[in-house]
């Protein structure tokens, strides 16, 4: 993995890495992942909050009304104040429950 990548970069990064890694050893079926009623709950709140700012961020980004590069660290800093980290650890709880 690149030096430069920051932390949102690399969960990205390892995002696609496992999907690769899926589409290459088929067992790793994103679909068989199961999750309870709490870890439904917290997806839900979370990934609606990731989706609307990342769609906000996204179109003043293309509107030319922020520069991508001064405001990356801001994105990346909101993005975990929203909860990322934690969505990501739901997925991941659920991935080894399946998969370990």
């Amino acid at each position: 993995m690149p030096a430069f990548f920051t932390p949102y970069n690399k969960a990205s990064y390892a995002a696609q890495k496992m999907y690769q890694d899926a589409a290459l050893h088929p067992k790793y079926d994103p679909s068989k992942l199961n999750f309870n009623e709490e870890e439904m709950e917290v997806l839900a709140d979370i990934a609606d909050a990731l989706k609307k700012y990342r769609e906000e961020f996204q179109a003043n980004v293309f509107a030319g009304n922020i520069d991508l590069d001064k405001e990356w660290d801001n994105y990346i800093a909101e993005l975990d104040k929203i909860g990322l980290d934690e969505w990501i650890a739901v997925y991941q709880a659920a991935f080894d429950r399946v998969y370990k």
